[in-house]
């Protein structure tokens, strides 16, 4: 069985000779322990989804070092000159990556499992049962597969862009309310189609400094309506902005915390322009720590 591959439960002769440097009761009480450990990864194999309770760091790191293990490129013995074969040349590389450096997937598809490295292929197929479990419990019942693939933000929006156009090829537009985020703007283009840029609008609140940037949902629907294209003709591509970069811009109904600010008086009696300088970072850094980004 797989999860047989997992164990590092001693053979009876083992355990015979351990009990004579270790009283027997002693190795038994150590031996529970680890077979507790693994019994977390026959479960994990057996259900595919994020496990009720959290692992602890000795559980995580047996399991990768025991994947690894299994790639042909750790073999004992192994010279390591295989196609895909992985040859790391410092071993702080290594460590830190828990000797995982095996190539996947097969043949122009990164879904496919790889002959040489079963631990590593094995590593990525319940990433992505994970990924699944995680996306349905996030509210998305009809996800049938997911694929964990290590790319940033700009080529994540771009395949998604992609596999949107497809289902719907007469698609052209893209509307984008701005913010200051170039890979939304520039996973559009990629995707080959046209965005559509919605200029933010400022909000000013009687009695307050500044404002407050929101999106112009006037505009917007002016937009869905421009040139008789409607709804059908324009794309109903719209970039979630306050979703998909949520990291670089938020703006919460309930706790609204985008602004504008002007830096002409900021510091008004610093001369020093670097002093000045300095205080501007502590209030970008003070407004970051804060989950506000994006600052101009």
């Amino acid at each position: 069985p797989l999860q047989e591959q997992f164990t590092l439960r001693m053979n009876a002769k083992s355990i015979e000779l351990a009990a004579q440097l270790v009283p027997a009761t002693y190795i038994q009480q150590g031996l529970d322990a680890v077979r507790s450990r693994e019994k977390l990864v026959t479960t994990l194999l057996a259900q595919r989804r994020l496990p009720d309770d959290g692992w602890d760091d000795g559980s995580v790191e047996l399991l990768l070092q025991t994947l690894s293990a299994m790639d042909s490129n750790n073999f004992r013995g192994s010279a390591g000159a295989g196609e895909r074969e992985a040859r790391v040349f410092s071993s702080i590389v290594a460590r830190r990556h828990f000797y995982l450096s095996h190539g996947v997937g097969r043949s122009g598809d990164v879904a496919a499992v790889q002959p040489k490295a079963a631990g590593s292929s094995l590593m990525v197929q319940l990433a992505n049962a994970m990924a699944k479990d995680v996306l349905r419990f996030a509210g998305l019942r009809a996800v049938e597969s997911a694929l964990v693939l290590p790319v940033a933000t700009g080529m994540s929006l771009t395949l998604v862009l992609l596999q949107l156009k497809e289902t719907k090829p007469n698609a052209r537009y893209v509307i984008w309310p701005r913010i200051d985020q170039k890979s939304c703007f520039k996973s559009i283009v990629a995707a080959g189609l046209t965005p559509l840029v919605l200029e933010t609008v400022l909000v000013k609140e009687a009695g307050k400094v500044g404002g407050q940037l929101q999106t112009d949902l006037v505009g917007m629907a002016e937009l869905l309506n421009r040139d008789g294209m409607g709804i059908d003709g324009c794309s109903r591509i719209v970039n979630k902005s306050l979703a998909t970069c949520s990291s670089s811009f938020k703006l919460w109904q309930a706790k609204k915390i985008s602004f504008a600010m002007t830096l002409a008086t900021f510091c008004p009696n610093i001369a020093d322009t670097k002093e000045k300088s300095r205080q501007l970072t502590l209030l970008g850094a003070m407004l970051f720590s804060r989950g506000v980004s994006g600052a101009r």
